[in-house]
């Protein structure tokens, strides 16, 4: 959307909005921090393209609920500390990624 990886990393640092996810979703370049809830069925979070993300940006996806799992998928062609995805299992469990320009990093 046009929006420089400073501007994101601006938008991260200073908006602190956290957003629910109930269902599997690709998430947009201005969804930093995700609560996901899997109460119902588990669920996969699709992080953005990497290069598209840029550098520094960075996510926070949270299990907020018991039973199932959500899974963190990197965009086809990119990957999460080398591996297409992730899993939560339990509830409260939290990851943060990173790009690099060109792929996903845990932190």
């Amino acid at each position: 959307d046009g929006v420089s990886a400073r501007e994101l990393v601006r938008q991260y640092d200073q908006n602190p909005t956290w957003v629910s996810k109930a269902s599997s979703a690709t998430l947009l370049l201005g969804e930093r921090r995700i609560a996901a809830d899997a109460s119902r069925e588990s669920i996969t979070i699709t992080l953005p393209r990497a290069d598209t993300a840029q550098m520094g940006a960075r996510v926070i996806v949270k299990k907020m609920t018991p039973g199932n799992t959500v899974t963190i998928r990197s965009a086809a062609g990119f990957m999460i500390d080398g591996a297409a995805s992730l899993v939560l299992k339990s509830q409260w469990a939290v990851v943060e990624v990173e790009s690099d320009g060109t792929q996903w990093l845990v932190i």
